[in-house]
């Protein structure tokens, strides 16, 4: 059953709609171009442990030290990685999808007041769960 809840954060932002279905949609204040569309609206979806898996694979890196081979991961990678992951999809402003995970290339592309609205977004999620 897909609907709405309302959510207040308890700040001095206004309420927002957390939709029932699992996923919050975002507006992005900058917007993202991508293949010849800006991208105004980010749609969030919560991590599955599958996403976690992936992530913390992805941020995984071999090492030299001087014992040898290490094996190690990064904490921002892994954030990045689990960022782009969250992204279920970008719409445009007439109907246009673009599907996520997104790439790291196009991860790149976003402004940091975009990426700012995303991680409020994400935030919002967490405290409705």
């Amino acid at each position: 059953m897909s609907g709405t809840v309302p959510h207040t954060t308890g700040s001095v932002e206004p309420a927002v709609t957390v939709p029932t279905d699992g996923l919050e949609r975002v507006p992005l204040p900058k917007g993202v171009a991508l293949g010849g569309v800006t991208y105004a609206t980010a749609v969030l979806r919560a991590l599955t442990f599958a996403d976690i898996m992936e992530a913390n694979e992805a941020a995984e890196k071999v090492v030299l030290t001087k014992d040898g081979a290490a094996l190690v991961s990064s904490p921002a990678l892994i954030g990045r990685e689990t960022l782009r992951r969250q992204i279920a999809r970008l719409e445009g402003p007439v109907g246009q999808k673009h599907d996520g995970p997104l790439s790291v290339a196009e991860l790149g592309l976003f402004h940091p007041l975009d990426v700012e609205a995303i991680h409020a977004g994400l935030d919002r999620m967490d405290k409705v769960d």
